[in-house]
């Protein structure tokens, strides 16, 4: 690195006791530094002094990017800066320049902590934050025999400990210190022999649908049981393989590995879920990650969508253009692809912005400090999460509160030790199997996928139903309650339920008072259409009268999820409005025997007040407009009037009719059978509706005048009359 000014004598060992400064920095050199440390270490020796002598060794932290982008004379430059600010702070003390961008320093321990910091902050301002730097220190005690070269070996050791880390800057050499040293060693040596002897394992850690409380997914992780270390943590061994570039090999590995363990569970007949596995920055630099990922998925013939790739945003600020590519390769070709540890980073909304994920992780963090403020962080996000289509997961689940309050927020998959800590593939399913967790069936992953992507965060009281026609057709369980957020929860405590189970119970059963009512009401959603628009409705329920807008989410087969928005009228805050409301609808109801709403363009009609011929509930339909306005006629209808009925009625001129009329309504007087067994005149009003272009009519019937004037009434059954007439006596 940067030592074009150094002469050629000066890197020979012949040679190099006749220079005592680098010509660059105009520092001593480390063949003059390790004299006087080693002179300075003997003489402490002969006076028996006790105090401590410090070898300090800094090491630059992306001093080469530096290079690259302003130059070697730049660079030269920086490094005579950084030789000055340390000269400045360690006045006195022997400083040398260990080649490149590597210094020494033998100093008293005195101030010395204080000292570091201050040159770890200058140094890092001089490269405006580009070029970090890290620190170590061998302390040498008075007893202590070690030569002043293993002194600096010592000290290079406790710095290299944490060249990768962002919480510390210094490192003071220990016992410690240098086992972790020959571990991390031992790990870059033997990391083929412990692929190779079974030595690195898969666990599996399960991920839980929130909505649902099933096992939807799971996250491969790896173990390194050693016969000499012992138990080895993916924190022990990962860094180190990222550092040495071999991280490939163990996600190789384990893509591997993941995709045999499903090949044997579908060949056994068993359900599968997908899994999930990390992949490092450093994959991309080593090899091509997505044909070997490809590759092995497809030498075992297992599913792209079982898959799911995930990766961190370190990863993508590493190279964006390159990452970008690779992410819309795994994409294009049918795998998911997540980002890991959301919210731990510095730009996490950044990378949002400008990469599509399928999934975001939140980081468990937020969980593990589980405070207001980070409660509304989480919540915030997944609201943000849902309004650009994006899934949810939460790591760090570990108390029922938290499963709560995850629910409640709508966050979709919830993983942490609180369902199960990572184990061997058969020990995992073993424990959802004992927790009574059942697994997610492949053709409902996208039903509960869509379901998830509805944000439940609101002051309203809603609720999310499954709703089942075939099982209503069958007298089976047709609703399933899946969610009611605490608005809902609260309403229905008002009712007089003490668990949204309870409800569910009381709307399946068959004596519910407004079942009929309901089934008859779902079954007149276009479920075949897109979108399915929502629908409203009223009920009575323990003397509340509720307000339903029913708005569908999706559907599978027989099956369909409902939002539904519940407003309890009685509560209404405007309860004069209300009342007022509530005595007009009454007074209406007085003055017809018949109000009907026709829908043509869904074929149905659903009476509103009741007569001989409607004998069900308020609002319960009645499909077939033709079949029903025929058998009306010739039930109701004298027979005497019913040519003129069917005239009067007929669906393929009515509307026309009512369109051309002044008054915008068609008027026709009848003749109908009344409970008492006699025929009574009666005046059947029609007028057009409109909502959102459906086709609605509004049918009334009411009593007739000619009832109570003689001589109309004579009038009317000379005009109408025909033999039958004697048959059938009209008052």
């Amino acid at each position: 690195m940067n030592d074009k000014h150094q002469p050629e004598s000066s890197k020979t060992s012949k040679n190099a006791e006749f220079i005592s400064n680098d010509t660059l920095t105009g520092l001593i050199t480390l063949h003059h530094f390790l004299h006087i440390a080693q002179d300075t270490l003997n003489s402490r020796q002969e006076k028996a002094e006790k105090n401590d002598w410090c070898f300090v060794y800094f090491n630059l932290i992306g001093f080469r990017k530096y290079n690259v982008r302003h130059g070697l004379e730049k660079g030269d430059e920086f490094l005579c800066e950084v030789a000055g600010v340390l000269r400045g702070i360690f006045p006195g003390n022997p400083i040398a320049r260990w080649a490149g961008d590597h210094f020494l320093i033998l100093s008293k321990e005195e101030d010395l902590m204080e000292r570091i910091q201050k040159a770890h902050e200058e140094i890092f301002h001089l490269g405006d934050g580009r070029v970090d730097n890290r620190c170590g220190v061998y302390a040498a005690s008075h007893d202590d025999n070690v030569t002043a070269s293993a002194a600096c070996d010592y000290a290079k050791i406790a710095c290299d400990s944490i060249r990768n880390s962002s919480d510390t800057f210094v490192q003071i050499y220990s016992g410690e210190v240098a086992r972790q040293v020959r571990m991390r060693a031992y790990i870059s040596d033997n990391i083929d022999a412990a692929i190779e002897n079974g030595w690195i394992q898969i666990y599996y850690q399960p991920v839980i649908r929130t909505i649902s409380g099933s096992l939807c997914g799971m996250e491969a992780l790896t173990r390194w049981i050693d016969p000499k270390y012992g138990f080895l943590k993916p924190s022990d061994f990962i860094s180190v393989l990222e550092e040495s570039r071999q991280i490939w090999k163990l996600d190789s590995f384990v893509i591997e590995g993941i995709c045999r363990k499903l090949r044997e569970e579908m060949n056994a007949g068993r359900d599968v879920v997908p899994i999930s596995f990390n992949l490092s920055r450093r994959d991309f630099d080593m090899c091509d990650m997505f044909h070997v990922t490809d590759d092995a998925v497809s030498r075992y013939d297992i599913p792209r969508s079982l898959i799911h790739v995930e990766i961190t945003e370190s990863i993508i600020i590493s190279d964006r253009e390159r990452i970008s590519r690779e992410i819309n390769r795994f994409r294009s070709a049918g795998y998911q692809v997540w980002m890991d540890d959301f919210g731990s980073g510095y730009s996490s909304l950044n990378v949002l912005k400008d990469y599509h994920f399928d999934d975001i992780k939140i980081d468990m963090e937020f969980l593990r400090q589980f405070s207001d403020v980070s409660r509304e962080i989480v919540a915030s996000t997944v609201r943000m999460a849902k309004n650009i289509s994006t899934h949810t997961l939460a790591e760090g689940v570990e108390t029922p509160e938290h499963v709560d309050f995850l629910r409640q927020i709508g966050c979709e998959k919830m993983q942490g030790y609180f369902f199960g800590k990572p184990a061997p593939y058969q020990e995992s399913m073993q424990l959802c199997k004992s927790k009574g967790l059942l697994i997610d069936r492949n053709s409902w992953r996208n039903y509960y996928s869509q379901i998830g992507m509805v944000n439940t965060q609101t002051d309203k009281a809603i609720t999310i139903i499954d709703y089942a026609d075939d099982a209503a057709r069958n007298s089976g369980k047709a609703f399933t309650f899946l969610f009611a957020n605490l608005a809902c929860s609260d309403l229905y405590a008002s009712l007089g339920y003490s668990s949204m189970k309870d409800v569910e119970h009381d709307v399946n059963v068959s004596d519910f008072m407004n079942q009929y009512r309901l089934l008859d009401f779902m079954n007149g959603f276009h479920w075949g259409e897109y979108p399915v628009r929502p629908r409203e409705n009223y009920i009575a329920v323990r003397g509340h009268y509720l307000s339903l807008l029913v708005e569908p989410i999706v559907s599978m087969e027989d099956h369909h999820a409902l939002l539904v928005t519940i407003h309890d009228v009685t509560r209404d805050k405007n309860i004069y409005a209300m009342r007022q409301m509530d005595f007009v609808t009454r007074s209406l109801f007085m003055a017809y025997d018949n109000i009907i709403t026709v829908h043509y363009t869904g074929d149905y009609m659903e009476p509103r007040q009741q007569d001989i011929f409607f004998r069900q509930l308020p609002g319960t339909r009645y499909h077939d407009i033709l079949t029903q306005r025929k058998k009306y006629s010739g039930t109701v209808i004298h027979p005497c009037d019913r040519e003129r009925f069917l005239a009067f009625t007929d669906p393929a001129t009515i509307l026309d009719r009512i369109r051309r009329a002044e008054i915008r309504s068609v008027i026709g007087q009848f003749r109908s059978l009344g409970p008492d067994g006699r025929y009574h005149w009666k005046v059947h009003n029609v007028f057009s509706l409109t909502d959102d272009g459906e086709q609605i009519l509004l049918y009334t019937i009411k009593d007739s005048v000619i009832a109570s004037d003689p001589v109309a009434a004579e009038f009317y059954r000379k005009r109408y009359d025909t033999d039958t007439e004697k048959r059938h006596p009209v008052r």
